[in-house]
């Protein structure tokens, strides 16, 4: 045969205080540190808690010529000439918005100018850049005449996700000549030596 305890608190015994209190409305507090023990899957956090869920680093990676078009749109490019942060539906999953940021480094060699676009792009599925939605852009380098230009881009976003889906969710750092001119850069790139190590990171909200 089954029975209920009903308690409203429960106090230690060597200890005046109410270390764990009951409520009508089924909340439980606790009036001093929980000290140990695993919180589930299952727990769900309020609205607004942040949690990591993963980053990928870069170091320099060597020229990548002048694009007029934005770059890098293939596979095989983004592996080494840009960041390619993949995030499974089971990973974002749980989350309604994504935190991303990032910082990246450019080379950029003077053509006529030594100027480039950059932007943070979002597409979704597996493969390649596709229908790729532009979450952050900037122009950086220098209009002046120099043989070469050393230029920081970085950023954060909060992305919305929440009518995206179970897909898995792509980010990438683009380029290319600023305007699309063939004339804005020479060679550009992505990082500038084996020394500058550069991330993009992506933090869910709940």
């Amino acid at each position: 045969m089954s029975s209920d305890l009903k308690v409203t608190n429960i106090k230690h015994a060597s200890s005046g205080s109410n270390n764990l209190v009951l409520s009508d409305n089924g909340n439980v507090s606790i009036t001093n540190t929980l000290s140990a023990g695993t919180i589930g899957d299952n727990v769900v956090f309020p609205s607004g808690h942040q949690i990591y869920i993963k980053s990928q680093d870069r170091t320099g990676v060597g020229s990548v010529s002048s694009p007029t078009s934005f770059y890098p749109t293939t596979t095989s490019d983004l592996a080494t000439d840009s960041f390619y942060l993949q995030i499974t539906s089971s990973e974002h999953s749980s989350f309604s918005k994504l935190r991303i940021s990032f910082n990246a480094n450019f080379r950029i060699n003077e053509d006529i100018h030594a100027i480039i676009d950059a932007r943070l792009v979002r597409w979704t599925g597996t493969g390649n850049v596709s229908s790729e939605s532009q979450l952050l852009r900037g122009v950086v380098g220098s209009l002046t005449s120099t043989s070469e230009h050393y230029a920081n881009y970085s950023g954060e976003v909060i992305d919305d996700i929440s009518s995206i889906g179970s897909v898995q969710i792509n980010y990438t750092v683009q380029y290319r000549c600023e305007g699309g001119g063939s004339t804005a850069a020479g060679n550009i790139y992505f990082g500038t030596n084996s020394d500058i190590k550069m991330q993009i990171h992506a933090i869910g909200i709940i």
